[in-house]
């Protein structure tokens, strides 16, 4: 399988980009610094570049996206927009150009985030962000061709990195990064789509 991984540096992105090299498949990284190409997500145009250049691929996997944190009394239009223009247009953009590259029966992750589902302080934005993302994985799965698939791993704080989002998520408990790569190795390797994949117990 040629599997591309958008955003193999962020958190999440790491443990996905060392799970996946495990395997016997062939791994095309891109991310605005690093990685077999840079790209930015919040220009179409720079997505359409990635693909034309990468080609064909069995599997579309991004683990990318800019949120903000503001609390409802500080969160602005502009501040929102954030949200809007990277983590959703971002992701989708990626999937709505990525689909003409998919090999038939190839699959598309994208990632949500635990705050779908539970609400946190400051997390009003991410919370929408992550809302939108999830009904279009949900709506965009009817409508695919050729057997292509496409879910969303929810994604959720890590054991390794938890000092810096504790603050946030008081009451929560972490999880490894095992059960988190397997929520991923789930969407690109099994059958399902449209489905929400929840890296918490």
């Amino acid at each position: 399988m040629r599997i591309l991984l958008v955003g193999h540096t962020g958190t999440i992105g790491q443990i996905v980009c060392r799970g996946l090299l495990n395997s016997q498949d062939e791994i095309i990284t891109a991310s605005r610094t690093s990685g077999d190409y840079r790209i930015d997500i919040t220009k179409p145009k720079i997505i359409s570049s990635l693909f034309e250049k990468v080609g064909k691929v069995d599997s579309i996997v991004v683990t990318t996206g800019v949120v903000d944190m503001s609390v409802l009394s500080e969160l602005t239009p502009e501040k929102n927009s954030v949200s809007l223009e990277n983590k959703v247009a971002g992701q989708t953009n990626i999937a709505l150009i990525g689909q003409h590259y998919l090999m038939p029966g190839g699959s598309i992750t994208l990632t949500t985030g635990v705050i779908h589902d539970e609400f946190i302080k400051g997390g009003v934005s991410a919370s929408m962000a992550n809302g939108a993302i999830t009904s279009f994985v949900e709506a965009a799965s009817y409508e695919l061709e050729d057997g292509k698939r496409i879910n969303a791993v929810s994604a959720y704080p890590l054991k390794n990195s938890w000092g810096n989002y504790a603050p946030y998520f008081r009451g929560f408990l972490p999880v490894d990064s095992d059960f988190v790569y397997a929520q991923y190795e789930k969407s690109i390797y099994g059958i399902m789509t449209g489905h929400i994949f929840k890296a918490y117990h």
